[in-house]
């Protein structure tokens, strides 16, 4: 290769002057970050459950719950001894 592809052409730093634009950071009023008056309020808590969520029975359900506990009772064991015997 040759040496003169590679040179580079010569730069003249000059100082800025007035009249000249440069890049500076806004310093009007509206562009200011405004002071903070006041702290803001500490985050809540999040709102807990009580542990016992148990909602009120309706009374249809409340009719086998008192009258047919049981019935219903057998009906559950039977299931769960044949369940059992056919393993």
């Amino acid at each position: 290769m040759s040496t003169d592809l590679l040179r580079l052409p010569k730069l003249k730093i000059q100082s800025p002057t007035e009249d000249q634009t440069l890049c500076k950071t806004p310093c009007s009023k509206e562009n200011k970050i405004p002071a903070v008056v006041s702290c803001p309020p500490a985050p809540k808590k999040p709102k807990t459950r009580p542990l016992s969520c148990k909602r009120k029975l309706s009374p249809q359900f409340q009719f086998l719950e008192m009258v047919n506990r049981d019935e219903v009772d057998a009906f559950f064991k039977a299931a769960f001894d044949d369940s059992h015997s056919k393993r």
